[in-house]
């Protein structure tokens, strides 16, 4: 009786030995997670209006402050021969015939620096009002503000150029204009002593709005 207890309990233990290599040689060990080195950062120069400016040189055109020489003398192969701009001295802000429209521009434009043209071909004429925003600030306050009326309704625009010539009826019969404006450099920039501009011409499509025609950006006038 002693001997059957003895071989039960040796074979007791030779089973638990088989089962435990078993149970280790299916256990499925996870892998070690890959360690991700650090990706190397090169640090950027940081662009400065100065690198900025190197980047986009400015083209300098000889036409005056406002490159308006330059831009008339453009003009002058464009508009329409027989093209008048007569300065009108009996316009009156009170008038009561005047349209809504432009009714609504001169309560904001300055009575003092007030002008009015009436631009002629010789099939076409159109009224030209131009002044300074009474609620312009910043920048906008050395802007020259355009109100041009064309039939029924009004074409207005800003620009750093208070000369009403920029504004002419071209050989087609269309409208045209063109607009001097501070250039995005000289935002950034803020250089008062030599600011770049942009110089863009503006034509009236036959559905009577503003389309824009030609841009020259970033140039320096002299």
């Amino acid at each position: 009786m002693k001997c059957r207890i003895v071989l039960i309990f040796l074979f007791f233990i030779t089973t638990m030995s088989c089962s435990a290599e078993v149970s280790t040689d299916s256990v499925k060990v996870s892998p070690t997670p890959r360690q991700t080195a650090p990706v190397a950062t090169t640090s950027q120069p940081v662009e400065t209006p100065a690198s900025r400016s190197e980047n986009r040189p400015s083209r300098v055109i000889k036409g005056g402050p406002l490159c308006e020489n330059y831009l008339l003398t453009k003009i002058g192969s464009l508009k329409a021969p027989g093209t008048q701009l007569l300065k009108l001295k009996g316009f009156s802000v009170k008038n009561e015939a005047l349209s809504p429209d432009l009714k609504k521009w001169l309560k904001t434009a300055d009575a003092e620096k007030l002008v009015s043209f009436e631009l002629k071909s010789d099939v076409k004429k159109v009224l030209v009002l131009g002044s300074r925003n009474i609620e312009a600030t910043g920048l906008a306050s050395n802007l020259e503000y355009w109100a041009i009326e064309v039939d029924d309704h009004l074409i207005e625009f800003q620009s750093l150029s208070d000369n009403p010539r920029l504004i002419f009826w071209d050989k087609n019969g269309f409208l045209n204009y063109f607009v001097v404006d501070f250039s995005s450099e000289f935002i950034e920039e803020r250089d008062f002593d030599h600011p770049s501009l942009d110089l863009r011409m503006f034509i009236m499509n036959d559905e009577g709005k503003p389309q824009l025609q030609n841009e020259e950006r970033n140039v320096k006038c002299r």
